[in-house]
């Protein structure tokens, strides 16, 4: 800025009239706001000497406009300057003139605030000419308003700059104390001290809590008790992690201001006390427990004091098992019956009425209802271990504080009990415990049902949203649980479609919401008597200019389609469901002939009118005019997807439908979006012709197949397996229809599928459809399917590749598997060459290793599910490949002996015991071929006979070779003894238990491990072995040996996914040890040098691995049972790990845990801060390679996923820390804020979930 320029606005600051003074201002915040803007000294010292007296001008625009400038200008100036500004600013605020202090004051927190957010000399310099300034000025002043500013200002510079005048935090801490009391609004000192408790070191902390726990022991004064109360319950909001230590002491004095009758008048001081319950529930989790009942009931107690409607405090509630919280009037039933609307706003105008009686009485009772409703939510969120408590004791409360008078303590109650509902469903999704809490809310439904139906007439939008939202979620969560209520909550859905209101699409949204979610999951015989009374009401919404609204109508429309045709048409009296259907119908085409309408309607009444016509399509007039118009509709890109999945829809429809007056068209449209590069449109297209041929398929002529199976044939490939599922599906059921196709199939098909067994990725639902597709073609009779013509192109694949361009072991399995099931499911005679031609392949003495795996491979295939004793020398042959120079065909050879010897045990199993005994150099490859032995019997639940003779043999074996010294025989003799227990469990289990007492660290890995495979998911006669005997196995969680520990990990994690109710019962033992193990222990890691490299062994690496893995297991099947604070912690410890997996494994586990419990979460959110902010930041040496630069952008994305999950938190912008990271760490550096910005957007994809479900509207 020109001294030219600088002069031109010093006169104009001068000018008299203070609208130019203003503009001179506008015009510097302009000119300031420049990247170039600079001022020499001079100008610098005239342009602040006037902005400084500018403050002080008599117009309060230009003052405020003046403190704006000095916030930017700050940036721009000297140091010099900006601790001057601070000095003259500082000396008037303390000053005697009144005016000057605010708007001094306001100008100084805007310097403050402007400054760099950096430890820079400026701020430290800053912040110690300034602290005593305020100190001084707290102390010492006259005017109370200078007092607040001061404290406001000290708070400001602790918020930004705490670290920068450590020495400083004792003097200001006891200022703060001493002043605590001071002020009639004790808001600023509140605050300021809990600022400065997150600031000061733990000593400092510990005397700040101490010092209010003296005041609260001695202090008399029941104001300045209110203020302690209040300040405990802020700092515990803000840091209640530090503060858990102190609860025992805190706690039992709180207590007594909400349980002593002397204090039973003083509102204020119990809602302060409330409060501080349910930081406490919240931020101290864990701390906490002990306290957790005496909070509920205190809770309870003060949700129902209620002085001026009279005083339900202390009231019994028989709703109740336990006995603990009754209430006579719970048994008090609702009406069945239909509730006419009459009644639901005579209600409400009674309730209106009592309200207004009480108008004039100065009643603060609620702040202590919403108090203890807010407390109860805060439980409810955190203690999911205590719910079938919550459903004995707290919800009988809930339900009579449904109809509370005022209605912000009325929306607290129903958000606790959406809580509820909502972990209720979390624990249903994991099993544990399901019978009991449904049985629980089934026995307070009919109450639950009575009181919120009086309210559907209810004025208060937000009241009835909540209504609807509670009875949502209670649908969604309860099946069928509110089927005899039917005609009263389709009443309360007419009243809300009904609504006149301005403000009435929040309302018509959640009751479309319920009314979709009432019909899907409840019976629809509930509905036939009454749904007919709701149809005008759902085609007006539908007609709403709202697309909104429409497209949810349309949805409800869709779901009335499903289930509005009775399973017994003329059993049931006066539903005239004909009519109905009539009436959607027209409506629905009426609507799809309008091509202006918003996408999601037009989806919406796409499947809407689908639903329809495939369940009344048969009694529907103008069908086949509804056909033609959804088949103009595949031309539209926008609508082709949902149009195709509707023509499924229709096409599986068991009533008579004219589908085929247009099918022949719909094919040949439907081959043609198989060229498309939309794979939603190829996969839809595939499913839809498959039912269509399932159905029609005998219809269609040669040519429809032709262009059918052309384009097909181009998704039979590896590039995506699911599409080639999809296609060889179709396939086979079109062989299946229409016989005559086969030699469309092998000219078009074969060649592809040959391709795609030969590719080493064919697993899966692929692999087991192209095997089914093959079973399908050779079953199939028609002279154009031979033998040869399909097992010579697999044989080829194989023999025409030189020993160098060998497929990899999958593809040979495939191969193997395509010819066994070809050979098997053809004639004899062509099996029996088959096995000949593999054999010869084996004898030759010259061999083409490629030709010799297949024929290891398929005669094994082959041998698993046919006798093949009748082979001569085929064990010969077998057995002699295991001297084979190549490893690769030594284990298909293992591979092959063991599958045949299963499908002929008693011809071959003593072959294979023998050569284990006596041949000591075969033995890996002998254990192998037992261990597929026992796994093919294992799967069959009729050959336990044939092997029992040999089980005391085979564990002589196996037992012998637990502490065999090669690591590969052992894990091999673990599966072999894990899978043998699985014939007889209660023999064989203790038999392994016996075994894990040995001195020897190798057995007792081997057999500990050995359990993971006697855990079978679909068998249950393991159970009751596994639930006597499990406790044995899983104590090696606390075996010396971290070898042994990582063998309980393993089979520990296997258990959790496959028998989680034999591992709950467990839980209380397991979790320490659990968590624990995910620990690093710096016992296990070595450094080993290769010269002058330094390589890390890290021996802990896979135990900790295991330990995570296992913990996501438990969260989603064991979730009510865990501890959450100490489960939230252990993942936090993940979160410094050094290994990137374990680090991934740490925040892909919190990311989960901030959806089922954000409050435990946001608990320990502070002191996530540190490790993410050093992995976010973390900076690899210059020379590093691409894996390494790979992997570091891996794990920062992976926490900056974590950081986006945590901002879903309520009150996380209240954590400094949190800020800070945000603002500073990640917003100020561009790579990170470009990285973070995709992630928020969704433009990069969480690899654990699309997409995390957050509520983001509240109705509260």
């Amino acid at each position: 800025m020109s001294s030219f320029a600088v002069d031109q606005t010093l006169d104009k600051m001068n000018n008299n009239d203070h609208d130019i003074r203003y503009m001179a201002v506008n015009d510097l915040i302009t000119q300031v706001k420049k990247e170039n803007f600079k001022l020499d000294t001079n100008n610098e010292n005239q342009l602040i000497n006037k902005m400084l007296q500018l403050v002080e001008d008599s117009s309060g625009n230009v003052q405020n406009l003046t403190v704006e400038c000095f916030g930017l200008l700050i940036s721009k100036i000297s140091e010099n300057q900006v601790k001057g500004i601070a000095r003259r600013l500082t000396t008037r605020l303390l000053s005697e003139d009144q005016e000057a202090h605010d708007i001094s004051a306001l100008a100084l927190r805007k310097v403050v605030g402007s400054t760099l957010n950096e430890q820079t000399k400026l701020n430290t310099e800053l912040s110690t000419q300034m602290i005593p300034q305020m100190l001084k000025g707290i102390d010492s002043s006259e005017f109370v308003n200078v007092q607040l500013e001061c404290i406001q200002i000290i708070t400001d510079l602790i918020i930004r700059f705490n670290t920068l005048f450590v020495d400083l935090h004792e003097k200001i801490k006891t200022t703060f104390i001493s002043k605590l009391t001071a002020y009639t609004a004790p808001g600023r000192i509140v605050e300021g001290l809990t600022q400065l408790s997150a600031a000061v070191n733990q000593n400092s902390f510990n005397s700040i809590i101490e010092e209010i726990i003296k005041k609260l022991e001695s202090d008399k004064e029941v104001k300045n008790i209110r203020i302690y109360i209040q300040t405990i319950s802020s700092i515990s909001r803000l840091i209640g992690y530090r503060l858990g230590s102190h609860l025992k002491k805190l706690v039992p004095l709180i207590l007594v201001y909400v349980e002593d009758d002397k204090y039973k008048e003083d509102d204020e001081l119990r809602d302060n006390c409330l409060h501080s319950f349910e930081s406490f529930v919240l931020r101290c989790p864990k701390e906490v427990g002990e306290f957790v009942t005496a909070f509920t009931k205190i809770s309870l107690k003060l949700i129902n004091y209620d002085p001026f409607y009279g005083d339900d405090e202390g009231s019994s509630y028989s709703g109740s098992e336990s006995g603990s919280f009754t209430d006579e009037s719970y048994t008090a039933s609702g009406s069945e019956g239909e509730d006419s609307f009459e009644e639901f706003q005579d209600d409400d105008d009674d309730e209106i009425s009592d309200e207004e009686d009480l108008n004039d009485v100065d009643d603060v009772s609620w702040k202590v209802r919403k108090a203890s409703a807010k407390c109860l939510t805060a439980l409810v969120s955190t203690r999911p271990e205590q719910t079938e408590m919550f459903y004995l004791d707290v919800v009988p409360v809930l339900i009579k504080k449904f109809d509370e008078h005022e209605e912000s303590v009325k929306l607290t109650v129903f958000e606790t009990f959406i809580k509820l509902i909502k972990q209720t469903k979390i624990i249903l999704a994991s099993k544990t415990g399901s019978k009991k809490i449904i049985d629980l809310l089934g026995k307070h439904v009919e109450k639950i049902i009575s009181t919120l139906a009086k309210q559907f007439g209810a004025k208060s939008l937000k009241v009835k949203v909540a209504i609807f939202t509670i009875l949502n979620l209670i649908t969604q969560t309860f099946d069928n649980v509110l089927d005899a209520y039917a005609p009263k909550l389709l009443n309360g859905i007419k009243l809300a479609l009904n609504d006149k209101s301005s403000s009435n699409t929040e309302l018509k949204l959640s009751s479309l919401s319920f009314f979709k979610s009432l019909l899907k999951h409840n019976s629809p015989e509930s509905f036939y008597s009454n749904i007919s009374k709701l149809i005008p009401d759902l085609i007006n919404a539908i007609k709403d200019p709202y697309y909104k609204i429409a497209a949810s109508a349309l949805k409800v429309g869709s779901v009335i389609s499903t289930m509005v045709r009775p399973k017994k048409e003329n059993e049931v009296k006066e539903y005239n469901w004909k009519q109905i259907g009539t009436d959607l119908h027209s409506l629905f085409f009426e609507i799809l002939q309008d091509q202006s309408l918003d996408q999601e309607v037009k989806e919406a009444v796409i499947i809407a009118i689908s639903e329809l016509i495939s369940n009344l399509g048969d009694v529907l007039p103008d069908v086949l005019k509804t056909l033609n118009m959804l088949l103009e509709r595949l031309s539209n890109e926008i609508t082709r997807v949902v149009c195709i999945q509707a023509f499924r829809t229709i096409a599986e429809s068991k009533v008579e439908i004219p589908l085929p007056k247009i099918i022949v068209k719909l094919m040949s449209s439907l081959a043609q979006f198989l060229r498309q590069k939309n794979r939603l449109v190829k996969q839809s297209s595939l499913r839809t012709m498959r039912s269509i041929v399932e159905k029609y398929g005998n219809t269609f002529n040669k040519k429809t197949y032709q262009e059918t199976f052309s384009e097909m044939s181009r998704l039979v490939s590896d590039d995506d397996l699911h599409l080639a599922h999809l296609s060889l599906r179709l396939s086979a059921n079109i062989l299946k229809v229409q016989p005559e196709m086969a030699s469309l199939i092998i000219d078009k098909i074969i060649p592809k599928v040959v391709e795609l067994v030969s590719s080493p990725i064919l697993q899966g639902i692929a692999l087991k459809t192209t095997l089914w597709f093959y079973k399908t073609l050779i079953t199939t009779k028609n002279s154009a399917i031979k033998f040869n013509s399909l097992i010579q192109p697999l044989y080829s694949v194989i023999k025409n590749r030189s020993t160098e361009e060998q497929l990899p072991k999958q593809a040979y399995l495939t191969v193997s598997q395509t010819i066994a099931t070809l050979a098997i499911f053809s004639s004899e005679d062509n099996c029996e060459k088959t096995v000949n031609g593999f054999m010869s392949e084996l004898s030759k003495k010259k061999t083409h290793e490629p030709t010799v795996l297949l024929a290891l491979y398929a005669l094994g295939e082959i041998g698993s599910r046919k006798d093949l004793s009748s082979f001569k020398n085929l064990t010969d042959l077998l057995i002699g490949c295991f001297d084979a120079k190549s490893e690769l065909i030594s284990s298909a050879a293992s591979y092959a002996l063991g599958n045949v010897a299963a499908g002929c045990l008693d011809k071959f199993l003593s072959v294979v015991i023998e050569q284990i005994k006596n041949v000591p150099k075969h033995q890996y490859l002998l254990f192998r071929s037992l261990k597929e032995i026992i796994s093919r019997i294992s799967e069959s639940e009729t050959e336990y006979e044939s092997i029992k003779k040999f089980i005391p043999s085979i564990l002589d074996l196996l037992f012998a070779n637990c502490e065999n010294k090669d690591e590969s025989t052992r894990n091999v003799v673990s599966e072999c003894l894990g899978k043998l227990a699985l014939f007889n469990p209660m023999e064989l289990i203790p038999e392994l238990k016996k075994k894990i007492s040995t001195k020897s660290v190798f057995t007792r890995a081997t057999i500990v491990g050995a359990l993971k495979f006697a855990i079978h998911k679909d068998k249950t006669t393991v159970d009751k072995a596994l639930k006597e005997h499990f406790h044995d196995f899983i104590i090696a969680l606390e075996d010396e040996n971290h070898t042994v520990r990582l063998s309980a990990l393993k089979t520990l994690n296997f258990a959790s996914q496959a028998k989680p109710h034999i591992v709950q019962e467990e839980l209380v033992y397991i979790l320490p040890r659990l968590y624990k193990e995910t620990q690093v222990k710096q016992e296990l890691i070595k450094i080993v040098k290769f010269g002058q490299l330094v390589h890390v062994v890290d021996s802990g690496v896979e135990n900790r691995k295991s330990a995570f893995d296992t913990m996501n297991i438990l969260l989603s099947n064991s979730y009510n049972l865990l501890e959450p604070t100490d489960f939230v912690v252990t993942i936090s410890n993940g979160f410094t790990d050094g290994n990137t997996e374990v680090l991934l494994a740490a925040h892909s586990l919190m990311k989960r845990m901030i959806r089922k419990n954000s409050e435990v979460v946001r608990a320990i959110l502070d002191s996530l801060i540190e490790p993410l902010k050093k992995t976010i930041t973390h900076e690899l040496k210059k020379d590093a390679d691409k894996q390494d630069l790979d992997e570091n952008e891996q794990k920062i994305f992976s926490a900056l996923r974590v950081v986006f999950n945590l901002s879903m938190i309520p009150d996380t912008d209240k954590s400094i820390k949190f800020t800070e990271l945000i603002n500073n760490t990640i917003q100020k550096n561009t790579n990170l804020a470009s990285k973070y910005e995709a992630i928020v957007d969704n433009r990069i994809p969480d690899p654990d979930q699309s997409t995390l479900e957050y509520s983001t509207t509240s109705y509260f």
